[in-house]
């Protein structure tokens, strides 16, 4: 039974890290890829771009005025900055550089006084959205100067609900943590755009995304807008589509405490908006599910599996004492040793691919005990709608 169980739970993360991954690419070369050709690059329509901002007085301006660099026609063009309780420079910069960019563009600031996070400001943006289309961007990301074209050019298929796009880092070679989060992204990124050909992908990431107007809906205070808006475009019968010609560029977090915060915020956010929207997702496609159970939520639990695996093989090998448990046990040992190496960063540096691997087993570890945080935060309740940005990142 203790054989069975291990070698079960094995087997599961297997399939999360693995399997389904490679499943998915296998399926997408059998998939006559048509959606976001860029096949209809005449179409055109109004596009409102929102950036929520909370004291982002250090990237506002460039973050405007990377707005007013994107090659789309601006008369067709709206930018939105909402401030969320900014108490720096962020309203101050924003009225300076409004005035020093282009007219023809229809330029919104708003301020909201009263800080209740990001879902609230999003929600009050969109009252003000005149747009056919909306895209999504925090104001530490920038985006290339064709990204507004190419989110439109996507959107000239019907079926498409929602549209994200290719986040790369631009500080990758800075820090081990931001190494590691970027092998970690691409990974990601690379499931994405397999869901994306074979369907719709999982959600959306905050970054840069954009969404049919019409389609938004209101959300509760404590979930993550990102996920909960670009996941309601499935459930309203759209797909949600992946395309890496709309690129994007920020600064990861630099710190191990910075991203270890993040993992848990994000974690319990996204947790919690699964909770408020589980009738809807098990109401999609069983290709769909069979995607977001795989991806989103076998993935979450990936520590409690973790867990198992060595708990079982500790039993396992004392009850049985046989040659694979001893084994399989000293392996486990060896990566968790190898994460808890990977804390040290002046070490590491000096030990080559070695080094690297370390980097990456800490990472993975860290993450799935930060998702185990926020995971139990969710179960306590606990609902997050507020919290400070890592300084690193901007």
């Amino acid at each position: 039974m203790i054989e069975t169980a291990f070698y079960l739970c094995i087997a599961i993360l297997v399939y999360i890290y693995f399997i389904y991954p490679l499943f998915l690419y296998l399926l997408s070369k059998q998939v006559k890829y048509s959606k976001n050709i860029g096949c209809c690059n005449g179409y055109k329509t109004k596009v409102t771009i929102i950036i929520p901002a909370h004291n982002e007085e250090a990237v506002i301006t460039n973050k405007i005025k990377n707005c007013f660099e994107q090659d789309y026609d601006h008369k067709l063009l709206q930018v939105i900055v909402i401030s969320d309780g900014s108490t720096d420079n962020t309203v101050k910069y924003s009225k300076e550089t409004i005035k020093e960019c282009d007219a023809n563009i229809d330029f919104k600031l708003l301020e909201v006084n009263e800080r209740k996070g990001k879902t609230n400001i999003i929600n009050k943006a969109m009252e003000n959205v005149d747009g056919e289309l909306t895209i999504f961007s925090d104001a530490n990301v920038f985006l290339a100067t064709d990204a507004v074209t190419n989110i439109v050019y996507a959107f000239a298929d019907d079926t498409v609900g929602c549209v994200a796009g290719q986040l790369s880092y631009i500080n990758e070679d800075t820090t081990a943590t931001v190494q590691s989060a970027g092998v970690y992204w691409y990974y990601e990124e690379f499931i994405k755009y397999q869901e994306s050909i074979t369907g719709s992908m999982m959600g959306a990431d905050g970054s840069i995304f954009a969404i049919k107007t019409r389609l938004f809906q209101p959300l509760p205070l404590y979930v993550l807008d990102d996920f909960c808006t670009s996941m309601n475009c499935i459930f309203q019968g759209y797909l949600l589509v992946f395309d890496p010609r709309v690129r994007a560029f920020e600064k990861s977090a630099e710190k191990n405490n910075e991203e270890f915060r993040r993992r848990v915020r994000i974690s319990n956010r996204c947790y919690n908006s699964f909770l408020w929207m589980k009738n809807s997702i098990f109401a999609m496609s069983f290709f769909n599910v069979f995607k977001f159970v795989s991806h989103k939520l076998l993935r979450w639990y990936t520590f409690l599996f973790l867990l198992l695996v060595f708990v079982l093989n500790v039993v396992g090998y004392y009850l049985n004492e046989s040659t694979a448990f001893q084994y399989l046990l000293l392996l486990q040992i060896l990566f968790y040793l190898s994460a808890l190496l990977g804390t040290q960063e002046k070490i590491i540096r000096k030990l080559g691919a070695v080094g690297k691997f370390c980097n990456v087993t800490y990472y993975f570890v860290s993450a799935n005990f930060a998702t185990m945080i926020g995971i139990i935060k969710s179960f306590q309740g606990i609902k997050t709608a507020v919290w400070n940005k890592a300084e690193s990142t901007r």
